[in-house]
C-alpha cells in the first residue's frame, strides 16, 4: 500500500462517514466474498447470479453449496414456480418439470429454458396448479 493510500485511509478512519466509505471500498474489492460469490452482480442485475453471470436459485449460498455437492445428472426435479432456479437445476439434472401460475412470468421465462425443462402453465384456483405434480405420473428426486 502506498504512503498516499495509507494517509487517505488514516484520514477517512477518523470519522463515521469516512469509516463507512472505507468499509464500502473494502467490500467492493475484487477478492471480497460479495464479489466472488456474485452477490454484487445479483444486486445490480436484480436477478440471483454467480460472479460470472450464471443463474443461481433464490436460495442462501449455504443451501446452494449443500445442493451442489449432492446433485447429479441422473436426477429429476419438480418445481412449483420458475425462474433462475429452474435454469440452475436444468444445467445439473436430467429433467426439470416446472409449473408456473403467472402468465406474464411464464411467457418471459419460456424462451430462456433449455430442452430438458418441461415447462407447464397452470392458473391458481382451478386445481391444475396444485395437481400438476400428480398429473406427471413421475417420481422426482427433488421437489
Amino acid at each position: 500500500m502506498s504512503t498516499f493510500t495509507k494517509n487517505v485511509a488514516a484520514t477517512l478512519s477518523r470519522s463515521r462517514s469516512g469509516n463507512a466509505l472505507l468499509t464500502t471500498i473494502r467490500l467492493l474489492r475484487g477478492d471480497s466474498h460479495l464479489n466472488t460469490s456474485g452477490w454484487f452482480r445479483s444486486a445490480l442485475s436484480n436477478l440471483p447470479e454467480d460472479a460470472s453471470g450464471k443463474p443461481l436459485p433464490w436460495y442462501t449460498y449455504g443451501a446452494i453449496a449443500f445442493l451442489q455437492a449432492r446433485v447429479d445428472a441422473t436426477m429429476t426435479v419438480f418445481e412449483y414456480g420458475s425462474g433462475q432456479s429452474t435454469r440452475w437445476w436444468a444445467e445439473r439434472v436430467r429433467q426439470v418439470v416446472a409449473c408456473e401460475h403467472h402468465p406474464k412470468w411464464f411467457a418471459r421465462m419460456k424462451p430462456l429454458l433449455p430442452a430438458n425443462v418441461d415447462y407447464q402453465h397452470h392458473l391458481l384456483g382451478e386445481g391444475g396448479y396444485a395437481a400438476a405434480i400428480g398429473a406427471t405420473h413421475q417420481k422426482f428426486d427433488v421437489v
